[in-house]
């Protein structure tokens, strides 16, 4: 079967279903969010802004608001609206989940697939301090003054996240050379496939074409088909000429954060997470 999330989520294999739900829930985080850009009118003026001092920012909506009108004057609910940027640009950054102890403590961890599902970012609030969670790395956050904080925020850009793509497909060959293909995060560009080919840690975009997709795989190809990568359920060949060569599928679910910190394409992107800095 082909080792992609979707066709993972049509086969519904429970021995993967923890890193399925993950896969799925990076390409599919705050599916409402169909612009780029983000309008939050009234909503602005009830977020909490907190600075580490050097132009990192986190904003967020407290727990206890529940509901706000928007630049369309329309009431509308609040669930987890966490923000990061650099006072000018925010990010809205995906909520794995949130916890807390009535006026005691909370905290949210993020969806980030840089780091393992068990030990994704973290922001908290406990014993009267803020902190940011990356790995071991910890960072010590101060709440913005008010009036300072509405002046910055009223002035901010609200933006998705701007990491525009999620892993399709991995592949292989028994020289070690890999072929991966992303596709489109977003409504507007999720019909848009990139391919890329090369040893780990050096693939190099190629300029192919997704020419079929379907229940059976997918064919990415040049214009003229001299060169094709094919991928089906539970075979993949890489087609140059007249010569073709089987490739080994490797499960993108069990590779996520191989993909995103080894493999090449991925290396070094901003993904609008606070562990982007700090």
């Amino acid at each position: 079967m082909l080792a992609t999330t979707e066709k993972l989520h049509e086969r519904g294999d429970m021995n993967t279903l923890s890193m399925l739900a993950y896969c799925m829930l990076l390409q599919m985080t705050h599916p409402s969010v169909d612009s780029e850009s983000i309008k939050l009118g009234g909503l602005v003026d009830k977020m909490i802004l907190l600075s580490d001092g050097k132009s990192h920012y986190i904003a967020y909506v407290p727990e206890d608001v529940k509901e706000y009108v928007d630049s369309d004057k329309k009431p509308k609910k609040v669930k987890h609206r966490v923000f990061y940027g650099d006072g000018k640009v925010f990010f809205l950054m995906g909520v794995k989940s949130y916890g807390g102890e009535g006026g005691k403590r909370y905290s949210y961890s993020f969806s980030d697939p840089r780091f393992r599902w068990n030990n994704m970012p973290r922001f908290e609030w406990s014993n009267g301090k803020y902190t940011a969670t990356c790995r071991k790395r910890k960072t010590e956050l101060s709440q913005v003054e008010a009036g300072q904080a509405r002046k910055l925020l009223s002035a901010a850009t609200f933006k998705r996240s701007p990491h525009k793509w999620v892993p399709y497909a991995l592949v292989r060959s028994d020289r070690g050379n890999y072929y991966f293909v992303d596709r489109g995060r977003w409504e507007d560009n999720r019909k848009h496939f990139r391919v890329f080919s090369g040893p780990k840690g050096n693939l190099k975009e190629l300029k192919l074409k997704n020419i079929v997709s379907d229940s059976e795989g997918d064919i990415f190809s040049t214009p003229t088909g001299d060169l094709r990568l094919i991928l089906s359920k539970s075979k993949s060949w890489w087609v140059s000429k007249k010569k073709r060569d089987e490739l080994t599928i490797v499960p993108v679910e069990k590779n996520v954060q191989m993909i995103y910190n080894e493999l090449g394409p991925y290396t070094g992107i901003r993904i609008g997470m606070f562990c982007d800095d700090l």
